[in-house]
C-alpha cells in the first residue's frame, strides 16, 4: 500500500511540459505579466481576420487561474522582424525564411537577453505550399496561433498528448489547455497574491519543471505516505484495544 501511495504523489510531481530554450536552461520567458503583440496583415489573405484569431487563441492563455499572465494585441505593425510587441505576420517566402512549406503553418521565434525575453517574432505561412493558412478553418488557425503563442511565452513542445504544446499537430482538435500547459505557464508566471497579485487561482502555489523542482516537494513525498501508514496503524491498534476491553 505505501509503494502504490509514494508512486501517485510521484508522478504527480512529474512534468512533460519543456522550455523554450536549448542553451540555457534557466530561461524564465518575459520579464513581466502583460505581453503585447502587433499585427501586420499586408500579406495576410483576405479572408482571414488575424487580429480577431489572435485574441480568440489568448483566451485559453489568459484563463490560466494559477498564472498572471496577461496577452493582448495593441495594434498595427509593418515590422516583420523581432519586436516588442511581439510581430504576427504573413509571410508569402515561408520556404525560405523557415524551410518547411508543406507541413508549418506557422513558426515562432524569441529574443532572449539572460534569462528573459525581450522580443518576439511569429511568422505565418502563406506561401505556395501545402501548409498555407488559407488551407485551414478557423478552428484549425485559432490552435495553430494559440500553439505559437505558448512558444512566445516561453514553452518548448510537452511530451503530454493532451497538452497544447504537444509537439505533433495532428493531435490537435481542440483549442484547451492540457494539465501540463497549465503547469508550465504557472511555472513561467506564477501567480502570487501575497505580492500584489489580485485574488484569484491558488496563491503561492507554483508548478515546476523536473530540472528546477523544489527540493521540499520531494521530502513531503517521501514523509506523506509514512504519516499516513502510522495513522493507519495507530488505528488500528486503537481498535483492538477497544475490542479486548468490551
Amino acid at each position: 500500500m505505501i509503494k502504490i501511495i509514494i508512486i501517485l504523489l510521484m508522478t504527480q510531481l512529474s512534468y512533460a511540459f519543456t522550455l523554450n530554450s536549448t542553451t540555457n536552461p534557466n530561461f524564465k520567458g518575459w520579464n513581466k505579466s502583460e505581453i503585447q503583440f502587433a499585427i501586420n496583415s499586408t500579406n495576410c489573405p483576405a479572408s482571414i481576420n488575424i487580429t480577431n484569431l489572435m485574441e480568440e487563441s489568448f483566451k485559453v492563455w489568459n484563463s490560466v487561474a494559477t498564472s498572471k499572465l496577461k496577452l493582448k494585441v495593441v495594434g498595427t505593425t509593418t515590422s516583420t522582424t523581432l519586436a516588442d510587441p511581439v510581430t504576427v505576420y504573413c509571410e508569402p517566402n515561408f520556404g525560405s525564411v523557415i524551410g518547411d512549406i508543406n507541413s508549418i503553418p506557422g513558426a515562432a521565434q524569441v529574443s532572449p537577453s539572460g534569462n528573459y525575453a525581450t522580443a518576439g517574432l511569429i511568422t505565418l505561412n502563406v506561401s505556395s505550399g501545402l501548409a498555407n493558412i488559407a488551407n485551414y478553418d478557423s478552428n484549425m488557425l485559432k490552435i495553430t496561433l494559440a500553439h505559437e503563442v505558448g512558444h512566445i511565452l516561453g514553452l518548448g513542445h510537452s511530451h503530454d498528448r493532451s497538452a497544447l504544446m504537444y509537439f505533433d499537430g495532428t493531435y490537435y482538435v481542440n483549442m484547451s489547455l492540457g494539465q501540463d500547459d497549465v503547469d508550465g505557464i504557472t511555472y513561467l508566471y506564477p501567480r502570487n497574491e501575497l505580492s500584489g497579485d489580485k485574488a484569484l487561482g491558488c496563491a503561492m502555489i507554483k508548478n515546476i519543471n523536473n530540472n528546477n523542482r523544489n527540493p521540499l516537494f520531494g521530502l513531503i513525498a517521501l514523509l506523506l505516505p509514512l504519516l499516513i501508514y502510522m495513522i493507519l496503524l495507530l488505528r488500528s491498534r486503537y481498535s483492538k484495544i477497544v475490542l479486548n476491553f468490551n
